[in-house]
Order: structure tokens, then sequence, then C-alpha cells
């Protein structure tokens, strides 16, 4: 079989080549958006949650959606930044939204209530998961974007509603 070296974006941009047979279709980029993170998220014990939900969402989508967070939401550039329409990952206060809601995903702003949440982890990735476009699984499935009580990892019916909604792809 014919081999070709093809550039690839890895990760945060960083150009590598790889070796790819040249009848293979590379799937293109459905999401490729800079979130803007609030500043107000501990950067030792929750920033590397959610960027390890957006490393997570990387691989569940074999590279198709890339959603890097970049930590410059403060008071001061809030409004900025919501005017232009951009994505942002804000910390809501809890007494800002009912005490079931880990979290809201409306427009291109990302919601999470920390204080609402069994775990972070759960509720960042499943927002992200809304971010990108996966829908709540069936009732019954567990993963990630469960209505009820979110897994940490993506799972096999995540992937399956990846899959549904033409995110992910399908292996060949």
């Amino acid at each position: 079989m014919k081999r070709a070296a093809l550039l690839a974006l890895i990760g945060c941009a960083h150009p590598a080549i790889v070796e790819a047979p040249v009848d293979v279709v590379i799937p293109p980029i459905v999401t490729d958006a800079t979130i803007h993170g609030d500043t107000r998220w501990d950067p030792v014990l929750e920033r590397p949650i959610a960027e390890a939900c957006t490393g997570a969402l990387y691989l569940l989508t074999r590279g198709r959606a890339r959603v890097p967070i970049v930590w410059d939401a403060t008071p001061e550039t809030f409004m900025g930044i919501s005017e232009a329409r951009e994505p942002m990952l804000l910390r809501t206060p809890w007494w800002l939204a009912p005490v079931e809601v880990g979290g809201a995903t409306p427009d291109r702003t990302i919601r999470v209530v920390p204080e609402h949440c069994p775990s972070l982890r759960a509720c960042m990735c499943h927002e992200l998961g809304h971010f990108v476009g996966l829908q709540h699984l069936p009732p019954g499935a567990r993963g990630v974007m469960s209505a009820r009580n979110p897994e940490e990892h993506f799972t096999a019916a995540d992937r399956a509603e990846c899959e549904r909604i033409g995110l992910c792809g399908t292996e060949k």
C-alpha cells in the first residue's frame, strides 16, 4: 500500500509528521474553538481537570473536536469576550442555579456549578460534551453524557452518541 507523509496538528497546534495510507481520508475538524476560561477556577486544583476533559474530548472524537482553554476571562475582559460571542467556561455561583443543576451550556457559554457537582470532572466533561454537540444518553445508559450522575470518563455509550451526531466518524 502506498504511504504519504501528512502534516497533522496535534493538541495545541504543534505540528508533527505522521505516516498514513494515501487512500485514507482524514476527517475534518468539526470543532476548533478556543474557550476563554474564567480565572476564578483554581489553577492547581480545578484548571487541570478542565484541561483533562478537553483532552478526553479530543481522544473521543479522534481529533475532530479541539477545544483548548486560555485562562483569560477576568472581570476586566469578560464583557469584551461576551460581546464578541467567544466561548467561555465560567465558574457559576451556587446561588444562581437550581440545586439539581451542575452546569449548563447556553449559547457558547459553558457554566459549571462546582458546589452542585458530585464530581467536578464529571460535570466539566459533561458540559464540554454539550459544547461540542453531544446530547444526553438514553435513560439507563452510563457515561459522561448521562443526564443524571454522569461518569468521569467517556464510555462506549458516549462514543455511540458521538458517532450518532457525526462528530466521531467511524474507523475503517
